[in-house]
């Protein structure tokens, strides 16, 4: 090849490998845009905005937050730096105090030396500090000199840095057992805003009570009241400082007093202030979960003709009157000054909010004021609130009268006339304290007739949610629920044998679960909660039962209240251990000589007002007791007394139906059996049957809702034959399949039951299924013949047998007994009644374990 070919090949390959470079870096550069163009534009767009261009924009600055202080170096240490080195740890021996004392009794320890004390805080220069309050007036916007803050708190601190163990039991009492005492005015910063960074979530939850100085016209709220003198109810600081609040979580008595010191003359020169302005600025207020929530509103026109006594107005009724305490307690400022007086409206928040609230007929009279005919009638969450009824009362006497009335008859005689009608709705509920709480419908005092015209109603309406709020939300405020099923189903599952069903069980073991009207709550959650008390229909709520059992029985009086059996107090209740306890039918009797201990007391040995007086326990009783504690203290080994503290509220249909109502579940009420010889006082059987579904009609329930239980056919065949809509689902429990004559009977029965229009039969879960000849549990002749005759079948109760390696299971498991060794197996039967037998729901003494099944099968 020549040398010119040799030179012409050479630059053409050399052109070629430029060309190929240049079209290789292009390609990679269009690559990289289309891949990274997208990216840098998200992140343009998505990056927080400077401060500049926020503000450039007339966005509100947020400042920054308070920083956390820097972690001791040891917890449990003395504040100074200067003392921390000296802390060494010693060895001690084992203590009295904690070794000996019982648990209950350091509890009391600790809640007296803690708690019972008004705590000042405030927030300053980026520090929390706080002070002992020696008397109720001394906080009251209190400027402290905060010098020496450890030493003036004014009770046993000392006590939590004792040991590490004595702080963890103790330390909760500081938060649940004391006042705080907040100032929001303008010497210090917004200290509810701030609060929550200084302390642990969970000790911020756990304050319940507070009181709060709100200074309304100082920084950073004194744009409230601008120079149009209206008040900015979107205010920034007042919406940020009452969202703050409503994260506490725990309240359960908080009073806020709002005030104007800056301002005296604009509430003197505007006593229609609160009528024109005061609406909006409360309405802004959000749902406070308090159960006793006081506003002190600013007012001038209780003046000392009204008796102040300095400077409180006190009621004139002869009958009934707010002690000292009371008084000093809801005051309305540290100052005599007359430019603010206090107007109380006081909300123990229901829920759902204003059932039950009822009201004695009259008209009545006070001077030339005639009030009308109020009641009486059940204010449920669709009708006016009584208090707003009477406020708006009042603004219509007013604008009939003018002004001209409260000269001629006195500010005592305005602010006497309200409290009057706070009474007479009220007897017996009206408060001598503040601690005192959960009166039995809402009450007021007045101390002033202006505000009190018109700011009834708006108070009413700004502290307490809207109707649909109360019956979609599930507690909180949050409209979402999750259902908690805990360890129990997983540690049932891991019991099991391997098998295919364990494998799907485990399959389910990290899904979201819901709640399933395929569980049905027996008496709540009773394997670890007193049975139908609040607490257990709670804990059965949340552990997703789709439906919520009421055992009915009837009270001396005739009213209707939840308890498995009519004479089952002496051992579901603390009545033995009551003045009560004479009422019994059959009093406590002492283990004597072999022969056990005895009591009976009946849901009809006493009044309604009396049951509810009662306390929940665990059911259960000790036959070789002695004495009554001995008696009342018998729990199963298989269940608790962990939940059992306290007094669990007792539930009456009254409060049963609007509960499971606000949670949009269904009910299944049982008809309990009496156990006094019917008529009781004319009271028929008939009527009973009758009373039960008039209470589902009177709360507007659908009886689509609803499932009717008895043991006594007498009953079924009377709804279904009175009550059609409610007996088309009426559930018969059978009880005649206990022997094996009557189960035999029992199951030759069933075309019968059939055809007088029965739907639903409920024996006890044994009857259901059966051990075939190759050991397998299938289901039994009664099954087979429920699935013939097209009955749907309702078996009870799971989780109500203890441990299954003793005899199998007992009574709920007699018939698989010699299958079931192991608490895992009952997942086993459980499998069988739902997919062979096809059972329409299972009650459950722990719905947890039922609902993780039903969630993992999508029942």
């Amino acid at each position: 090849m020549s040398t010119t070919v040799r030179t012409t090949l050479i630059k053409a390959g050399e052109k070629t490998k430029k060309c190929l470079q240049s079209v290789v870096w292009q390609t990679c550069k269009c690559v990289l845009w289309v891949v990274c163009a997208p990216c840098i534009c998200c992140a343009l767009l998505l990056l927080p905005r400077g401060r500049s261009t926020r503000q450039n924009h007339g966005e509100p600055y947020e400042p920054p937050v308070p920083q956390l202080p820097a972690p001791r170096r040891r917890t449990l240490s003395i504040p100074s730096s200067t003392l921390q080195d000296e802390q060494n740890l010693l060895e001690q021996p084992q203590s009295a105090f904690m070794n000996k004392l019982p648990l209950e009794i350091r509890r009391m320890i600790y809640a007296h030396a803690l708690g019972n004390t008004k705590i000042h805080v405030a927030t300053r220069d980026g520090a929390l500090l706080v002070h002992g309050c020696f008397s109720r007036k001394t906080c009251r916007g209190a400027n402290f000199a905060y010098k020496g803050v450890q030493k003036r708190v004014g009770f046993a601190l000392p006590l939590l840095r004792t040991c590490r163990l004595i702080y963890s039991e103790a330390i909760e009492y500081l938060y649940t057992s004391n006042t705080i005492a907040l100032s929001n005015c303008g010497r210090q910063n917004p200290t509810i805003d701030y609060l929550s960074y200084f302390i642990l979530p969970h000790r911020y939850a756990q304050i319940r009570r507070m009181h709060i100085y709100w200074d309304i016209d100082s920084p950073p709220y004194y744009f409230l009241i601008p120079r149009d003198m209206r008040l900015d109810s979107e205010s920034s600081p007042w919406i940020t400082s009452w969202r703050a609040i409503t994260k506490l979580k725990g309240l359960r008595q908080f009073h806020v007093i709002l005030a104007a010191p800056s301002s005296p003359n604009f509430f003197v020169h505007n006593p229609h202030y609160w009528k024109m302005f005061g609406r909006p600025l409360l309405e802004s207020i959000p749902r406070i979960e308090a159960k006793l929530f006081v506003i002190t509103l600013p007012s001038h026109t209780c003046e000392r003709r009204a008796r102040m006594k300095n400077p409180q107005c006190k009621s004139e009724s002869s009958k009934a009157s707010l002690d000292e305490k009371h008084i000093m307690g809801l005051s309305s400022s540290h100052t005599p000054n007359p430019w603010i007086r206090a107007v109380h409206l006081e909300l123990a928040n229901p829920i759902p909010p204003f059932i039950n609230v009822t009201q004695e007929p009259g008209p009545w009279r006070l001077g030339n004021l005639t009030f009308s005919d109020l009641g009486p009638r059940n204010h449920r969450v669709r009708h006016q609130p009584p208090l707003l009824e009477l406020g708006t009362e009042l603004i219509s006497q007013l604008e009939k009268n003018g002004a001209g009335w409260m000269h001629a008859h006195g500010v005592t005689e305005a602010c006497s006339m309200v409290q009057r009608f706070a009474y007479r709705n009220c007897p017996g509920a009206f408060p001598t304290s503040p601690e005192v709480v959960g009166a039995p419908c809402q009450f007021f005092t007045m101390r002033s007739f202006l505000a009190a015209s018109v700011i009834v109603g708006i108070a009413s309406s700004a502290a307490v949610p809207s109707p649909a709020q109360g019956l979609k939300s599930h507690g909180h405020g949050h409209k979402k629920f999750n259902v908690q099923v805990g360890v129990r189903p997983y540690y049932l599952v891991d019991n099991m044998d391997d098998s295919p069903l364990k494998e799907k069980l485990e399959s389910c073991s990290e899904q979201e679960f819901k709640t399933s009207d395929f569980v049905f709550a027996h008496r709540g959650a009773p394997l670890q909660f007193p049975e139908h008390t609040l607490q257990s229909y709670k804990a059965a709520h949340r552990q997703g039962a789709g439906v919520i059992e009421c055992d009915v029985a009837f009270t001396s009086d005739k009213q209707l209240v939840c308890r498995h059996a009519q004479c089952d107090l002496h051992t579901t209740t603390n009545i033995l251990n009551t003045t009560l306890a004479s009422k019994c039918t059959t009093p406590f009797t002492p283990y004597s000589n072999g022969t056990a201990a005895t009591a009976k007391c009946c849901t009809s040995d006493i009044t309604l007002a009396e049951f509810e007086t009662l306390c929940g326990k665990m059911d259960a009783f000790n036959p070789n007791a002695t004495t009554v504690t001995e008696y009342m203290d018998g729990t199963p080994y298989f269940r608790t007394d962990l939940y059992a503290q306290g007094c669990p509220k007792l539930m009456t249909v009254d409060t049963y139906i609007p509960l499971v109502d606000s949670w949009n579940l269904k009910f299944t009420p049982e008809l309990k059996t009496p156990e006094v010889p019917m008529p009781f006082n004319g009271y028929t059987q008939a009527q009973y049957a009758q009373d039960l579904v008039d209470k589902f009609r009177h709360y507007n329930i659908d009886p689509s809702r609803v499932w009717l239980q008895s043991f006594l056919p007498a009953d079924i065949f009377y709804w279904i034959d009175h009550e059609p809509a409610f007996g088309a689902q009426a559930v018969y429990l059978d009880d005649r399949v206990d022997t094996p004559a009557g189960y035999a009977n029992a199951t030759a029965s069933i075309p019968a039951l059939a055809a007088r229009g029965v739907k639903i039969m409920a024996p006890a879960m044994f009857a259901l299924t059966k051990v075939d000849g190759a050991g397998a549990i299938v289901p039994s002749e009664y099954a087979l013949a429920c699935q013939k005759a097209g009955l749907e079948m309702v078996a009870w109760s799971f989780e109500r047998s203890g441990w299954l390696q003793i005899q199998g299971g007992g009574y709920y498991f007699q018939y698989v007994a010699n299958v079931t060794a192991k608490d895992g197996d009952m997942y086993e039967v459980l499998d069988v009644l739902a997919k062979d037998v096809g059972i329409k729901g299972m009650f459950t003494d722990w719905p947890a374990t039922v609902t993780y099944y039903a969630n993992c099968f999508g029942l």
